[in-house]
């Protein structure tokens, strides 16, 4: 979703996304600029980003960080 523009900058952590992931968000000046991706299943991971479809064979416990 869109960030309000109120919010130029800050940080969420924690965010529960489908497929058992954990994800972790950083923005500045209103886009994103990395996404911290925490596999908790080891199952694949699709991130699609300013039409961009990023894909990841990820494995149980391990951390994925992307940046933008």
């Amino acid at each position: 979703p869109a960030l309000p523009k109120e919010w130029d900058k800050g940080s969420v952590s924690g965010l529960k996304a489908r497929g058992g992931f954990e994800v972790d968000l950083t923005w500045k000046n209103g886009e994103l600029k990395q996404a911290v991706i925490h596999s908790l299943k080891g199952e694949k991971c699709s991130v699609f980003y300013h039409n961009q479809l990023i894909e990841l064979e990820t494995e149980a416990g391990q951390t994925y960080p992307l940046e933008f």
